[in-house]
């Protein structure tokens, strides 16, 4: 299956939870992510960008797939988004990778952290 990365921007608000959920649907049906490993890296500024910002998978439980819902969620914590740089503005992407070893990339996108007057 060869797909094309939807494009889907991103605010992260400093100190505050981040939850996002994407739903991956391919000719109209969901996709089954029964099996898959999943990685959302973030670079700022760019993706030429040497070191990784944030990085959310499965393997470090900051990522969660939803099986046959075909959900894909990304989350941080308050202390997590605190440590980030307020107005930093980078890029992102998520890479699935199916049990055979297919990998894909379903959404990418431009992500801002953004800091707030409360404190």
């Amino acid at each position: 299956m060869t797909i094309t990365p939807a494009i889907f921007d991103l605010t992260i608000h400093k100190g505050a939870t981040f939850r996002q959920v994407f739903t991956w649907q391919s000719g109209g049906a969901l996709v089954n992510l029964t099996g898959y490993a999943g990685e959302m890296m973030v670079r700022v500024p760019r993706v030429e960008s040497a070191t990784a910002l944030i990085d959310l998978s499965t393997t470090n439980g900051k990522m969660a797939l939803g099986d046959t819902a075909g959900t894909i969620t990304v989350m941080m914590i308050p202390t997590e988004t605190a440590a980030l740089k307020a107005t930093s503005q980078g890029v992102y992407d998520i890479l699935l990778t199916a049990p055979g070893g297919e990998k894909h990339f379903p959404v990418k996108g431009s992500l801002t952290i953004e800091g707030h007057v409360i404190r």
